[in-house]
């Protein structure tokens, strides 16, 4: 019998961890996960059930090893460079809060609000949803939040974090600055168009310097994710 391949070795492994779970939450009568701008925010999951709790993260990074897998190499490095565009987009323009959460919008509308063009809004909003699950489009040009969407919208501190982490975090300045260890020659210097450091930055623009620090009070300690993701 001829060995799975990768791609057949990795379905196999979803569907079955993905039983796992869903065995989980029927047997504890808890919801099964959606994306609905109602859903929890979070999988319920006890820490006594590590096994479950594996099953989960297993089944996050199979499915986005199978995912690259069925994209190829050449459409993942066609489009990975644009892959946050959208998202950067929504919170920008502040789609997010463009209408309430449990109500539906237009693309018409959300253009009023932003400034946008009305094709211009369709393209971010609808690589979003494809991309991210932001927003949803049940019904063609109605616009309904998702749960992700509902979050921003409703949750101060994860809007911020999320703000922080694509207009921070994400500007790189290693080109310019090959081996330079200086505070000041950073992709967030770079970013800000400055010869000072980012905390010299951030102190002159209290409302960035505000989100900054309320990423870093989340209860997720996303200093110990970096220090121990980016060491």
């Amino acid at each position: 019998m001829a060995s799975l391949t990768r791609i057949q070795q990795l379905s196999v492994r979803i569907a079955k961890n993905t039983e796992a779970v869903e065995r989980y939450l029927q047997s504890n009568n808890l919801p099964t996960p959606s994306l609905d701008a109602d859903a929890l925010w979070e999988i319920p999951i006890a820490g006594i059930a590590p096994e479950i709790l594996e099953a989960r993260r297993v089944t996050i990074e199979d499915c986005q090893e199978l995912g690259a897998l069925m994209a190829g190499p050449k459409e993942l490095v066609h489009y990975s460079y644009t892959s946050y565009v959208s998202v950067k987009a929504i919170l920008r323009f502040k789609l997010d809060k463009s209408f309430p959460v449990g109500e539906t919008s237009t693309f018409e509308s959300m253009s009023d609000y932003s400034g946008l063009s009305v094709m211009n809004i369709k393209r971010i909003v609808r690589h979003a949803i494809m991309n991210h699950r932001f927003f949803e489009e049940k019904t063609p040009g109605i616009i309904s939040h998702s749960a992700l969407t509902a979050i921003l919208a409703g949750d101060k501190l994860a809007r911020n974090c999320l703000v922080v982490e694509l207009d921070e975090f994400w500007p790189a300045g290693v080109k310019k600055w090959p081996n330079s260890e200086e505070a000041n020659q950073t992709g967030f210097s770079l970013a800000n168009n400055s010869d000072k450091g980012m905390y010299d930055i951030l102190a002159e623009h209290p409302e960035r310097a505000e989100r900054f620090g309320m990423y870093f009070s989340q209860a997720d300690e996303p200093s110990s994710i970096l220090l121990e993701s980016y060491p």
